[in-house]
């Protein structure tokens, strides 16, 4: 106890002894300690305010540092802070889109400010419009390239890229997929509001913006993609492609063959395909000569028995023939029969409506028996389900039953004229 006691008293003298847990915890300042505390104080009151104030502040954040008029220091910061291309170009892409925002609304301010319940002004109604729209969109993607390079292209690299998107684009790249899928996004949204404003008449002008947004797509693409991607992409993708689907299906065509008949088609796809609307006169009169053009090329290119399978397969009487008979279990052989037999009797009907030696009341007869012999010939190839249904949707069989005559077309499809309507007895 009087060591016990001793120690206390030494404590108590010498209080800068005392471990400084126990003195906090007791609340005991040494001199020294007060003396450092002292020392602070008078620095601290010697500081200005805005020192003072700067160091309470806490750091800044990355995403301040982001905020600046120079879009070049961005990209720099994201990198130094270790993010992703995929996350860099996400960001970059959004504060280059803000930019442009602007001028976007100035453009379509009018068509966004209608009311819901009135028809929208269209803003493509002018080419100084429609040219200025497409302007901002090519700025975005030129500035976004030069900010970037290469990492322009980067989103979601680490995807995979779906079955359907591979047949659609290709073998490319997933960040280039992403590209080309918002250029084509973009420009069919602007092709959709010419044809809007359009409301089913075609003017020389209308079609000169259609062609423009055209050039501009393809410009767009061929910024992005190297020429052999562009020349496959556009191989899937083209109005020719897509009209081309059906008929290719029906005849099992290869990728050789396909690509055959897509190089012969091709340098007619706007007779085809017209950008704007034509007559009906000069529709039919351009189609009939491209594709008797498009005909006498294939056949030097196929098979004899390979064309005649492509003509029937690109006729919509015998697409839609081999519509209704899918999941029937109707031999090829039947249909084929039947599509012929529509053939004999076109070139029977004009027969008939051109013989001198007929009388009125004969030719109607001899049609109605021609359009009675295909009725039979359909409902025994296509059976009791399809056979019915097929000849209901066959107008051609309709017209000879009522007497009129019926005429192929170098397209292969139907021209129809009726029967010259009797000459009323003299009184």
């Amino acid at each position: 106890m009087q060591v016990n006691a001793a120690g206390v008293a030494l404590f108590a003298l010498r209080t800068e002894l005392l471990p400084k847990a126990a003195r906090d915890a007791l609340g005991i300042v040494t001199a020294e300690e007060a003396r450092e505390q002292a020392r602070l104080a008078r620095h601290a009151a010697a500081k200005p305010a805005a020192e003072i104030a700067a160091a309470a502040r806490p750091p800044p954040t990355l995403w301040s540092q982001l905020e600046t008029d120079d879009l070049r220091t961005p990209p720099a910061r994201l990198r130094a802070a270790g993010f992703s291309t995929v996350v860099i170009r996400a960001v970059i892409d959004a504060q280059i889109a803000a930019r442009f925002e602007a001028r976007l609304r100035a453009i379509t301010h009018e068509r966004d400010q209608t009311p819901y319940w009135r028809q929208p002004p269209y803003f493509f109604s002018d080419s100084k419009s429609l040219e200025a729209i497409t302007q901002v969109y090519r700025e975005r993607a030129r500035l976004l390239r030069d900010l970037l390079g290469t990492d322009a292209l980067a989103h979601g690299e680490s995807c995979d890229v779906s079955a359907a998107q591979r047949r659609r684009y290709g073998d490319l790249p997933p960040s280039k997929i992403d590209l080309v899928s918002r250029i084509s996004d973009d420009y069919a949204d602007m092709i959709g509001q010419v044809r809007a404003a359009m409301q089913g008449v075609t003017l020389p002008e209308d079609r000169e913006k259609l062609a423009f947004l055209e050039r501009e797509r393809r410009a767009d693409l061929a910024a992005i993609l190297t020429p052999a991607e562009l020349a496959d992409y556009e191989l899937r993708s083209s109005p020719v492609s897509n009209r081309l689907r059906t008929t290719l299906t029906i005849l099992d065509a290869s990728e050789a063959e396909f690509r055959v008949i897509h190089a012969v088609q091709q340098p007619y796809a706007e007779i085809l395909n017209p950008t704007g609307g034509l007559s009906a006169f000069r529709m039919v009169e351009e189609r009939g000569e491209a594709t008797q053009r498009i005909n006498e090329q294939l056949k030097r290119a196929l098979s004899a028995e390979r064309f005649a399978e492509y003509q029937r397969a690109s006729n919509f009487d015998y697409q839609n023939l081999h519509r209704l008979a899918q999941g029937e279990n109707i031999p090829a052989a039947n249909l084929t029969r039947v599509y012929e037999a529509r053939l004999a009797a076109a070139e029977n009907s004009a027969r008939i409506a051109n013989d001198p030696a007929l009388t009125p009341a004969q030719r109607l007869a001899a049609q109605q028996a021609l359009a009675d012999t295909a009725r039979t010939t359909i409902l025994s190839n296509l059976g009791p389900r399809v056979g019915p249904a097929y000849a209901q949707t066959a107008n051609w069989l309709a017209h000879l039953a009522q007497g009129g005559s019926v005429s192929i077309l170098p397209d292969g499809n139907l021209a129809y004229r009726y029967p010259a309507s009797p000459t009323p007895p003299k009184k």
